[in-house]
């Protein structure tokens, strides 16, 4: 029977092999709305800013202690949201102090935790590949997948033999078929090269420089067909040069197919840039509507709802087009939180109302409206007012002699002189 591997076992193990570093453990509840921040809860644990506030923890930290455990579990549970320990630990709360919320099968995590992640509160290790739920928790693993990355060897014998268990081009899988006839040695036994169509005496039956085996039992192409999936690209140019999948026409599922997304400049191997729709499946650990793989791709932070900081959730911050790395994606002096919030103005567009003074310019010097280019109604834009006429942009009548400034300009009077008004 395997042994499961608890945290202490995970950092012993960790001595003697490489040690690969994942993001911080998941933390805090937070919310799916990726329209705008909740102000109340910036950080989505549960608690208010006022809550927060009077006791003292980090209002832009779900976690303020670093115990795993969100600082609203933790107040829920009775432990102290500013003292680390609080995240349970063999068998569960046992009451006074900072015991911690309830971890029923004693795997690091608690209770609580575990039903936000979808493990098993009363089993240690969910996914049965020996590691306990809070050791892959911390280590970065999947809780809930056995083979992390999918390339055939488990977790717990990656983190024992020393390989990425992130990365599935590192897993030595045995093969079955070792010591069977094969004359071609192309990695696919004699015995089974007609079942496939293939030629026992050609390593590569298609001549598309993939041998036939690596085909069959690799990348689950045709050894046959020398562009498998049909859009396009050679099943070794998929392979070698772009990082395709040879059998599927669409790598990433994203509905646009690999050789449009090269021809685009998109990136085929990743769901979010195809037709803006993102689409990369897997744990939200920051709740704000992108996956952590699809962070990990845009270079955001999966801790963190709102990267920049410019009061738009990293979600929200793709969907319209801006970017969730800066907080003025235009440059216009406005922040893309308060473009899009506050003023409804264009955050990728540094002059929304096109009439030649950028959004901040309007908004912070001159008080004028972002979105019009002529603020009073005057019939002279707002740039031609401060910048040629060196009138109000704000008043139609900057002289106040009951002419608005756009007909003294037109009939050849100073609009900023009373005494030629008609």
């Amino acid at each position: 029977m395997r042994r499961v591997l608890g945290i202490a076992g995970l950092l012993a193990l960790s001595t003697g092999c490489l040690t690969f570093k994942a993001e911080d453990p998941p933390a805090g509840g937070g919310s799916g709305d990726v329209s705008s921040p909740d102000e109340s809860d910036p950080d989505g644990d549960g608690l208010s800013n006022a809550e927060e506030d009077s006791r003292g923890t980090d209002p832009f930290n779900p976690d303020s202690d670093g115990d795993g455990v969100s600082d609203g579990d933790e107040v829920d549970a009775g432990s102290d949201p500013l003292v680390a320990g609080g995240s349970g630990g063999g068998g569960g709360s046992t009451g006074g102090g900072d015991t911690g919320p309830v971890d029923s099968d004693g795997d690091g995590l608690s209770d609580a935790v575990e039903a936000r992640l979808g493990t098993d509160p009363d089993d240690a290790d969910s996914d049965d590949d020996g590691l306990q739920d809070g050791a892959e928790n911390t280590q970065g693993t999947d809780p809930l997948n056995d083979d992390t990355d999918g390339g055939g060897v488990n977790d717990f014998d990656e983190l024992s033999s020393g390989t990425n268990p992130w990365y599935g081009g590192d897993d030595v899988v045995p093969d079955p078929d070792a010591g069977l006839p094969d004359r071609d040695g192309d990695g696919l036994p004699d015995s089974q090269e007609a079942a496939h169509g293939c030629d026992p005496d050609d390593p590569d039956s298609d001549g598309d420089r993939l041998s036939d085996g690596a085909e069959v039992k690799v990348f689950g192409s045709d050894p046959t067909e020398v562009d498998t999936d049909g859009d396009g690209l050679d099943d070794d140019d998929e392979v070698v040069l772009f990082g395709t999948d040879p059998a599927l026409a669409d790598s990433d599922g994203g509905g646009v197919t690999d050789d449009v997304e090269l021809d685009d400049g998109t990136d085929p191997r990743w769901p979010g840039d195809d037709g803006g729709v993102i689409g990369a499946p897997g744990p939200d650990a920051d709740h704000d509507g992108l996956s952590d793989d699809d962070e990990r791709h845009l270079g955001t932070n999966p801790q963190d709802p709102d990267s920049d900081h410019d009061g738009l959730r990293d979600r929200a911050e793709v969907d319209i087009g801006t970017d969730p790395l800066s907080q003025d994606t235009d440059r216009d002096g406005l922040s893309d939180g308060a473009e899009a919030l506050r003023w409804n103005s264009d955050p990728v567009d540094d002059d929304t109302d096109g009439d030649g003074l950028t959004d901040g310019v309007e908004v912070q010097a001159h008080n004028t409206n972002p979105l019009l280019a002529d603020t009073d109604g005057d019939n002279l834009t707002d740039a031609a007012e401060v910048r040629v006429h060196g009138t109000r942009p704000t008043d139609p009548d900057t002289d106040g002699g009951g002419e608005n400034d756009g007909d003294e300009i037109l009939h050849g009077h100073n609009p900023n002189w009373a005494g030629d008004d008609i």
